[in-house]
């Protein structure tokens, strides 16, 4: 039943442009907002803002923080 949940999720996700700050949580599994800061002020992280409201391109987004996570010390 997960499977099919994230596999629905995954096409939601595949049609929209950008994502929020609610979307962005999701994406990456970090559900606090200041740690999500922390990662979304990196060098780099494709954002933008909108009056009061972040705003991130999917296809940027997911590719900077893919190798974002590849470039991640293990241990």
């Amino acid at each position: 039943m997960n499977e099919l949940k994230s596999e629905i999720e995954e096409l939601r996700n595949s049609e929209k442009v950008f994502w929020t700050i609610a979307d962005l949580k999701n994406q990456t599994g970090i559900k606090s907002f200041v740690s999500l800061q922390k990662l979304f002020y990196q060098p780099g992280f494709p954002k933008f803002k909108i009056g009061n409201e972040w705003r991130f391109p999917v296809d940027e987004t997911s590719k900077w923080l893919k190798e974002w996570w590849r470039a991640q010390p293990i241990g």
